[in-house]
């Protein structure tokens, strides 16, 4: 929307989509301001200075009623009072008139919370409204199909969240973890994620986002990556991993190390950390592995497969030299 180029820093903080978006409350305003601020990267200071003012408010979400604004006021008149014994001067640019409305009730939230890094502040509340979701355990792998019969793997330890209802006119899911996709063609078809969106019409690939990683493999189609305000197009047999604010893209990958070859159990992987690779036989083999922080620093280039729990160790630490000794579910990793 065009008004919003003539926002502020205060003008973001007041505007409730754009509070839903930090606070990741609502996938509709968080695919909106992802894709607008990557639009948009010469507002990316007035941006940067809301997420700061909206993240030091204290939110309870609720609609304003009868004798919220008194408690309102009441908590800014405190925090006022507070900061007037080493700061006069802010004291007395403030106005205790009670006839304010609640535009400028926000507006005096959002000043008291960055003098004082306190305050009271109501708003009205907007959950997910996702009726549908599938999560997984360790060494669990599901199925999912969708109402319009797209299928969805969904690997272990991950969750998969949509609105069955509307899914004919939004066909948009929420991912945490990893998931194969295979997409029957119609509608936009989006996924979002703690790391950026992936949006098709109708393709099959691969999305993986945990902690700060995001990577993306295309196997059929094309695909739209959304991430750090930059958007790459994918092409079939192409991938991309956001790393330090930067899509790389790998323009070829071969049909033996892609990613989602992890639907049949084999996971491949060139000049990766030890610890990362612990964690995904873990997360597969359902198992707790014992290595110091040293030996997680290791570089791995290879694969493993989860057929079975002592061919996936010797695959992976044999190579680097390491030995390893199972005790039930725990595994201890040494020189």
């Amino acid at each position: 929307m065009n008004k919003y180029l003539q926002y502020d820093s205060v003008d973001f903080a007041q505007e409730q989509s754009f509070v839903r978006w930090v606070r990741k409350s609502d996938i509709k305003d968080i695919v909106f301001w992802e894709e607008w601020t990557a639009k948009h990267p010469e507002k990316e200071e007035e941006v940067t200075k809301a997420i700061t003012l909206v993240n030091q408010i204290t939110f309870k979400e609720e609609k304003i009623g009868a004798g919220v604004e008194d408690k309102v006021w009441s908590g800014i008149k405190e925090v006022i009072e507070e900061v007037s014994s080493t700061n006069n001067q802010f004291t007395k640019q403030v106005t205790t008139s009670k006839s304010i409305n609640n535009g400028r009730l926000i507006r005096l939230a959002s000043l008291a919370a960055v003098a004082a890094m306190a305050i009271f502040f109501l708003m009205v509340n907007t959950q997910s409204d996702f009726d549908s979701t599938v999560q997984t355990q360790f060494a669990d792998i599901q199925s999912i199909t969708l109402p319009d019969g797209s299928v969805v793997q969904l690997n272990s330890d991950s969750k998969l969240s949509y609105d069955s209802k509307r899914w004919e006119s939004d066909r948009m899911i929420e991912l945490k973890g990893e998931a194969f996709f295979e997409v029957k063609k119609g509608s936009k078809f989006t996924v979002h994620t703690d790391n950026g969106n992936v949006k098709v019409l109708g393709t099959s690939f691969n999305v993986y986002s945990r902690a700060k990683a995001f990577d993306v493999y295309c196997k059929t189609g094309k695909v739209s990556v959304t991430a750090e305000k930059s958007t790459t197009i994918l092409a079939p047999n192409q991938a991309v991993s956001i790393q330090n604010q930067k899509h790389n893209v790998q323009k070829v990958v071969k049909a033996n190390e892609s990613r989602s070859n992890w639907k049949d159990g084999l996971y491949t992987y060139t000049a990766e950390n030890l610890g990362e690779v612990v964690k995904e036989l873990e997360r597969q083999l359902d198992i707790k592995i014992l290595i110091s922080e040293t030996l997680k620093k290791k570089l791995y280039t290879g694969s493993f497969n989860t057929v079975g729990i002592e061919s996936a160790l010797s695959e992976v630490f044999w190579p680097l030299d390491l030995k390893y000794s199972i005790d039930g579910n725990n595994v201890a990793i040494s020189k």
